[in-house]
């Protein structure tokens, strides 16, 4: 493995991030503030691009895949377009560097299955970025129903409405490189089996346009009478280019989470409705939007923790990147046939 100092001790963890578009400008800004880490190459097809990416957050110009992998790197931070994700994944674990993906990790199951094995043998580590997995108000959630605090988690609904993305990411709008809406609804159906398991089935539908799906709304159905609803859209008003929400109603409480409110997050019980301040680690932007660098910052720190210790990163494994796939693929088909989608057990 290409670790600085031979054993990913303590040196620093240098980082190649392909990729320097809106998910690229995010990784470089958390990795630029990750202790331990230093941005040491950045890749992407418009040099200008990388030179603003290179400018605010360090790293030299590595003018192509091959550069970037013969360098002294030890991670390859995968931010591409997601129809490149598996070639370039393939291509960084077999030069034994360790391997930040971003979501969703493949256009298809087998591209998935295949990144998998790869990582399995060559012993590097993957990591599918599911960035809500970090982000702190969603983990704040993972932490009430895992403490049992409010009781079981019976339903949960999610919503993410963003901007169209032609002006900052328009390959999203290629079905040969992307999946449309898919790539945005992927983050809560994610996020909804990491709290409630693998769903039995996922039935969707949704709203079409000149774009392809341009709003989605999934219904996944868990063992022990437990539902999730999952929107996800992109048509949104220019004044409100992003909106987030959640609401989990458990046993003996609620816990809801708003993007669009300070505090962003609330949790009801016992009659009394607790407003919670997750904190911030300052701003982020990208595209249209202005983010809380927090739930980044935090992934590329959890990543680099398990590289140095030689851990798989069980807070978001590869095979949960795999089912997120899985899931969204399944929501895209039922919206497109109107059928039900009965999943395999795991």
């Amino acid at each position: 493995m290409a670790c600085a100092d031979g054993g990913c001790g303590m040196s620093a963890l240098r980082v190649a991030i392909l990729g320097a578009g809106f998910a690229g400008t995010f990784h470089a800004q958390a990795w630029a503030e990750c202790p331990g880490a230093e941005l040491a190459a950045v890749v992407d097809a418009e040099p200008a691009r990388v030179r603003e990416v290179t400018e605010r957050f360090g790293g030299e110009p590595a003018g192509s895949l091959e550069r970037a992998l013969a360098a002294d790197v030890d991670v390859v931070d995968v931010c591409l377009p997601t129809s490149l994700h598996e070639e370039t994944t393939l291509a960084a674990l077999a030069a034994g560097k360790h391997v930040l993906c971003e979501k969703p990790i493949a256009l298809d199951l087998a591209s998935a299955d295949r990144m998998l094995a790869a990582a399995r043998a060559t012993g590097t580590t993957l990591m599918v970025a599911h960035v809500l997995r970090f982000w702190p108000e969603y983990e704040r959630l993972g932490e009430l129903a895992a403490e049992g605090e409010l009781g079981s988690l019976r339903a949960l609904s999610c919503s993410r409405l963003v901007a169209t993305p032609g002006p900052y990411a328009p390959w999203l709008l290629d079905p040969q490189r992307g999946l449309g809406l898919g790539e945005v609804i992927v983050h809560d159906l994610d996020i909804a089996a990491a709290l409630l398991g693998r769903p039995r089935s996922v039935v969707a539908t949704g709203v079409r346009d000149e774009t392809g799906w341009s709003h989605l709304q999934a219904l996944l159905r868990f063992d022990g009478n437990r539902v999730a609803t999952v929107e996800a859209g992109w048509h949104v008003p220019e004044a409100q280019p992003f909106a987030a929400v959640f609401r989990a109603v458990c046993e003996r409480g609620i816990a809801e989470y708003d993007s669009r409110r300070q505090p962003t997050l609330s949790v009801a019980r016992d009659g009394v409705v607790e407003e919670v301040d997750v904190g911030s680690a300052g701003k982020t932007e990208g595209g249209p939007w202005t983010f809380d660098a927090a739930g980044y910052i935090r992934e590329v720190e959890y990543f680099a923790g398990c590289v140095r210790e030689r851990r798989e990163p069980e807070r978001c494994p590869p095979a949960a990147g795999r089912q997120a796939l899985e899931l969204t693929l399944a929501a895209l088909e039922s919206a497109a046939t109107g059928a039900e989608i009965t999943l395999p057990p795991a």
